[in-house]
């Protein structure tokens, strides 16, 4: 932790620079820790579509997909071409 707040008093002497804290939001992209890991969402990016189109009111229609399918990288056939 010392050698992190060197660095940032580092920095703050050369640019203007806040600390804002643990990352949340970072290219539409929203990121959340557990003891599990680091998780990675877009799941605000996509309501705010849906408010941009107000379509937030919408009713969900059937998923042409298996939900919660877990693909592998052994699943199906390779492609004889695949250029």
């Amino acid at each position: 932790m010392t050698e992190i707040q060197r660095v940032k008093y580092g920095l703050l002497q050369q640019f203007c620079i806040k600390d804002l804290g643990d990352l949340q939001y970072f290219l539409r992209i929203e990121f959340s820790r557990s003891k599990a890991g680091i998780y990675m969402s877009q799941r605000k990016y996509a309501f705010d579509i849906l408010q941009d189109i107000r379509l937030t009111c919408a009713r969900p229609d059937k998923f042409p997909m298996e939900q919660y399918l877990k693909l592998t990288p052994n699943d199906g056939e390779l492609l004889k071409d695949p250029v």
